[in-house]
Parts: C-alpha cells; sequence; structure tokens
C-alpha cells in the first residue's frame, strides 16, 4: 500500500518486526526487551511500518485501550478508544512524509476498527507532529522515568476515517 501524497509503502507486519525500530529511535540506551510492549499481543493489536524499497524505516502499533483514568477526554464513553504506541521513524527519513504516512494508515485501521478517539503518550519532540495531524493536548507534560517528558494527546475521529489513500487490509 502506497500513500499517494508522499510515495511511501506502509503495510501490516508482525509485532516482532517493529521492536529494533521502536529500539533504535524511542530507546536505544535500554535492552532491545524494553522495546516489546505487553499489549503487543493483545487480540486486535495492530502492528504497520512504513518501507523504503525493502527497509523498514518507521513503526506504529495501535490496540483497543481506554486511556488512563487521569486523562478524561471530553465526550469519550468507555470502550470507544484505541491507544497509539512505539510511533517511530528513523533520524534519516523524518520530514520527508514517512512519519505522516505511518500515522495515518494507524488511525485509519483504529477507525475502521470503531476507534472514536485514538491516544498516545507523545514524546516532547513528537507534540509538534501529531498537534499537525490534528491531535490535542489534555493536561501537563510529566515525566515517564528513564524516559523523559512527554504529554498525553488525542485525536478524535470526526464522521469518517482520516485518510482513504492509506487504508490497508486488517
Amino acid at each position: 500500500m502506497r500513500s499517494a501524497a508522499s510515495g511511501w509503502r506502509v503495510r501490516p507486519v508482525s509485532a516482532a518486526e517493529v521492536w529494533p525500530i521502536r529500539h533504535r529511535v524511542l530507546r536505544p540506551r535500554h535492552p532491545l526487551e524494553c522495546s516489546r510492549y505487553a499489549e503487543d499481543d493483545l487480540p486486535g493489536a495492530r502492528h504497520f511500518a512504513a518501507f523504503h524499497g525493502a527497509r523498514p524505516v518507521g513503526a506504529a502499533s495501535v490496540y483497543h485501550e481506554d486511556p488512563p483514568a487521569e486523562f478524561i477526554v471530553p465526550g469519550l464513553e468507555p470502550g470507544q478508544a484505541w491507544h497509539l504506541r512505539g510511533m517511530a521513524t528513523l533520524d534519516e527519513v523524518r520530514g520527508t512524509g514517512a512519519g505522516s504516512a505511518l500515522l495515518r494508515t494507524a488511525l485509519t485501521q483504529a477507525a475502521l476498527a470503531g476507534a472514536a478517539v485514538v491516544w498516545c503518550k507523545a514524546g516532547a519532540p513528537a507534540t509538534d507532529f501529531y498537534r499537525k495531524h490534528g491531535f490535542q493536548t489534555l493536561g501537563e507534560e510529566f515525566e515517564i522515568p528513564r524516559i523523559g517528558p512527554h504529554s498525553f494527546m488525542y485525536w478524535v475521529k470526526i464522521g469518517h476515517h482520516p485518510i482513504g489513500d492509506n487504508a490497508v487490509a486488517s
């Protein structure tokens, strides 16, 4: 599946295929095992990678999970949220559209699966990227120990899934 806007190919992959990118980008000073999340194996969890040729250059995962109780998303009913986690692109492809293609695919697939809201804990350097794609910030910035400052952000589905050109089969 290729994004018409950016030319990046994004496709579903196994959880194990996203771990090396998560490790390299999000947790380089931690063991590889720290890039495997318990939620990776949840029923319905979906994992995606953006490719440059045959080489994966970005990764994202989404799964059905309500946000933590301390983050009350306006109008959200229990069971309507999906969690975006492990979103990462390699430094050398930042600003080229790979992350946007990956995010559009993840949002589309979550929306097609019934998500009314997709939420994440965005690292401080990524908050502008998410805002550009329609995410809103809720609450104050907080620290995740050994990882760094983050913000709770969420995206609300309005009427239909976000971008059709990145929709992929489940």
